[in-house]
């Protein structure tokens, strides 16, 4: 029985699994255009593409602890914008649980 409960109440999840992900893509897009091009592009190949420092050092032509303290700052500063439009946001209304 738990299984038909769990398909019956999950059956609009992938909808709002994929509409989740597209807010959180758009989120992200957001606060990394805040960062400079070359910072932008250290963190997405770390963080999205899986390079290593030594690759991202080897491709940009930088030391690799040049590199590592770029990475820092960039999260960093990521950091530093999401709270700050956090700050910045109108509160979202909270659902509520239906009364019966």
């Amino acid at each position: 029985m738990a299984a038909v409960s769990e398909g019956v109440l999950g059956a609009d999840r992938p909808k709002e699994d994929a509409a989740k992900r597209l807010e959180q893509r758009e989120l992200i897009e957001r606060l990394l255009s805040e960062l400079d091009e070359e910072d932008r592009a250290m963190l997405v190949m770390k963080e999205v593409e899986g390079f290593s420092v030594e690759e991202i050092s080897e491709t940009l032509g930088m030391n690799v602890n040049t590199v590592k303290v770029r990475l820092f700052r960039a999260r960093g500063k990521l950091v530093e914008v999401y709270r700050r439009r956090l700050q910045n946001a109108p509160p979202r209304p909270r659902k509520t649980v239906g009364a019966g």
